[in-house]
């Protein structure tokens, strides 16, 4: 009997192999690409806190796909999601003579993003072995 070995020692090899999915299995890994994209998206969403609301609203997913690939983008465009997410230094002072002082760093969105994308590579690694490919190696 013959079988199919797939051996994968990163990112670059599972995406290689994804793309030569047939058609079915491809749309089957186009839902677990959107299903994770949109569970770590309304998951942020739930950790923003709400003041004007403008964290939540300049956050979106984009998806798009081919005969081949599934891609998910989550972006914040919202003006201050990267000082929310990343901090200010100590020394916050004005031209007017106000002091804002430090504002913390957050980190929701990317710990949230990237424990969604791992569970996002395990479902992609466990697609390739339901078609019959045996998985050995590491994704990281």
């Amino acid at each position: 009997m013959a079988t199919n070995e797939l051996k994968i020692t990163g990112l670059d090899e599972l995406r290689e192999a994804l793309k030569a999915l047939p058609p079915a299995l491809v749309n089957e890994a186009d839902v677990i690409v959107r299903t994770h994209a949109a569970a770590a998206a309304n998951q942020i969403a739930d950790a923003y806190p709400y003041r004007t609301g403008n964290l939540i609203r300049g956050l979106s997913v984009e998806s798009r796909g081919d005969a081949v690939s599934a891609v998910a983008i989550i972006r914040n465009r919202a003006f201050h999601a990267y000082i929310y997410e990343s901090g200010t230094k100590a020394a916050r002072h004005w031209a007017n003579g106000k002091n804002t002082g430090r504002m913390p760093a957050a980190h929701t969105f990317v710990p949230i993003v990237v424990t969604h994308r791992r569970a996002m590579n395990a479902d992609l690694v466990a697609l390739v072995e339901r078609a019959g490919f045996t998985v050995t190696g590491s994704i990281g």
